[in-house]
């Protein structure tokens, strides 16, 4: 939220989706810590969450302990970049500038400083989306994760 409030543009929105504890939100809201331009939606369904990530300019995901997000493949699915902590797995499926960003936990001004780019640069931002999701669809989706892990099996098995 820091990060979000530190981006300048005159349409700048943040979207809150998932669980988030309404005891946080309102201690966030009578600290004023909430950004006048954020909403909390909850969690959705997804097919609601496809529409969402392919509307949005970026997808951000400054978790500080995360295993491999599968949020952040969603996301590229929909052709939305994304900016993500080192501790979410992105660096095994992104290439830092090329389908979004990796920013060090904790380091608000990296994360505003990419939200920044994000915002001043649109055709950039669009490249990096399609990028995402070329990257995704090169994957092979969930048949093709099985033969992989099959095959990493059957390595192992083969060497005992």
């Amino acid at each position: 939220m820091q990060a979000f409030e530190k981006v300048q543009h005159p349409a700048k929105s943040l979207t809150f989706v998932g669980a988030i504890s309404p005891a946080v939100l309102e201690m966030l809201h009578q600290k004023k810590l909430w950004p006048e331009h954020a909403r909390a939606i909850g969690p959705v369904p997804q097919a609601e969450l496809k529409t969402l990530m392919s509307r949005s300019h970026v997808l951000a995901l400054p978790s500080v302990e995360e295993g491999l997000a599968l949020v952040l493949e969603q996301a590229m699915a929909c052709g939305c970049p994304v900016i993500a902590t080192t501790n979410t797995g992105a660096e095994d499926i992104i290439a830092d500038g090329d389908e979004g960003f990796i920013v060090p936990i904790r380091d608000v001004d990296a994360l505003a400083e990419k939200l920044q780019f994000m915002a001043d640069h649109p055709a950039a931002r669009a490249a990096m989306g399609r990028r995402a999701l070329a990257k995704v669809q090169g994957f092979g989706g969930w048949h093709a994760y099985g033969e992989n892990a099959m095959a990493i099996y059957e390595d192992v098995v083969a060497k005992k």
